[in-house]
């Protein structure tokens, strides 16, 4: 059985399901997707949990192409405020649900674990990742693609992860309390991309790993997961900084030239017509 984690809320099912349905595409072995979600409605009356509906479609979509296959959702809302409610980092630049991940060593989850967020798809069969041995190793990761340009000059510093996929052994993160440590960190001190700069920083014993697994810029031959990251683009005299989301397909297919998910897309609103949802 692979494990696989997403954290998010009911919002991101358009991704979450476009990410999951390129994994059922290239993978036969076995898959449970876990989806860590809460409920933050006091601070955006958008933020609910993931959905018994949502994870009911997600399931039946994994149990088509494995019947071994599950979906489990996993409700943190209360640990996620007794860890950073009133703290430092309570409001991140991007969204509270990317601390998510620093809570999973408080739960029933298994020993090893593949976190990826919800804007990656997967080129390649999940097993490639998973099958990577992170024995010592309390976090497997791909280098941060820009702060990997700055590498030379910053060659005394932590290999800086990116953290949109990851391979845990949460057995040993356990052990050392690396992830207990970064919640205690994000309390007290304000951090840019803070989960992602708290587990660079604190962790000592990552592994580096093939740019293939969280390929964050064009995808190649050998990619296993494409990561939908922010790039420049020349425009006129100058470079525009892009973000382009997976559920976005005009502007993957115009700016970014990718057109390998089309049949994924195809499915996607397939599905929309079955379960009731909005098609892309």
């Amino acid at each position: 059985m692979i494990h696989i984690c997403y954290c998010c809320n009911d919002r991101y099912f358009p991704q979450l399901m476009l990410s999951v349905l390129t994994i059922v595409k290239h993978t036969e072995e076995p898959v449970t997707v876990h989806i860590a979600t809460m409920t933050l409605t006091e601070k955006d009356a958008r933020w609910t949990a993931f959905t018994e509906e949502q994870r009911k479609i997600v399931e039946d979509v994994l149990r088509e192409k494995n019947p071994e296959s599950r979906a489990e959702v996993l409700d943190v809302t209360e640990e996620w405020r007794r860890a950073f409610l009133g703290g430092a980092n309570e409001n991140p630049p991007f969204s509270p649900y990317t601390l998510i991940r620093l809570l999973l060593d408080l739960y029933d989850m298994p020993d090893k674990l593949i976190y990826v967020d919800t804007d990656t798809m997967f080129c390649d069969s999940a097993n490639e990742l998973w099958k990577q041995d992170i024995e010592g190793h309390e976090v497997g990761a791909v280098y941060e693609v820009w702060y990997k340009m700055l590498r030379p000059f910053y060659f005394w510093k932590p290999f800086y992860c990116n953290a949109g996929v990851l391979l845990l052994n949460l057995k040993m993160i356990r052990e050392t309390g690396l992830f207990a440590e970064a919640r205690k960190l994000l309390y007290r001190k304000k951090m840019y991309f803070s989960d992602q700069t708290a587990i660079s920083f604190l962790c000592k014993t990552k592994k580096e790993l093939p740019r293939r697994f969280n390929e964050q810029r064009r995808i190649r031959k050998n990619t296993v997961i494409k990561h939908f990251v922010g790039f420049f683009q020349w425009y006129g005299p100058v470079f525009v900084q892009r973000i382009v989301k997976p559920t976005e397909i005009d502007r993957v297919h115009k700016l970014m030239k990718i057109h390998c998910f089309d049949d994924v897309y195809h499915r996607y609103n397939v599905l929309a017509e079955k379960y009731g949802f909005a098609a892309l």
